[in-house]
């Protein structure tokens, strides 16, 4: 399930996404996953599986489950990006997992 459906109190601190997940007993389950290993940016655009955006991207903010930024392109210029988290991270019995 995409986390933003069954999580509360969602926010990023440096590259980490925190939540408050419902296990499947319902009860809140706080929870964290660093998203530096998991998106890229390349050449302007965010992107799952390759890692290391923080190196250029810069006013990284949550805004819902979509994950914004201002982005380095190859030739030095800083174009807006964004990815939506819900695609990739999920909640896993109140734990957040990437699948």
């Amino acid at each position: 399930m995409a986390f933003s459906q069954s999580s509360t109190n969602f926010y990023l601190e440096g590259t980490t996404l925190y939540a408050t997940c419902a296990a499947i007993d319902g009860s809140p389950c706080s929870t964290y996953i660093d998203l530096q290993h998991l998106i890229g940016n390349h050449d302007g655009v965010l992107s799952w599986h390759s890692g290391g955006f923080q190196h250029t991207s810069n006013n990284v903010r949550l805004e819902g489950a979509w994950l914004c930024a201002t982005c380095q392109t190859v030739s030095g210029d800083w174009v807006q990006s964004s990815i939506n988290l819900d695609d990739h991270i999920t909640n896993d019995d109140g734990q957040l997992k990437h699948a």
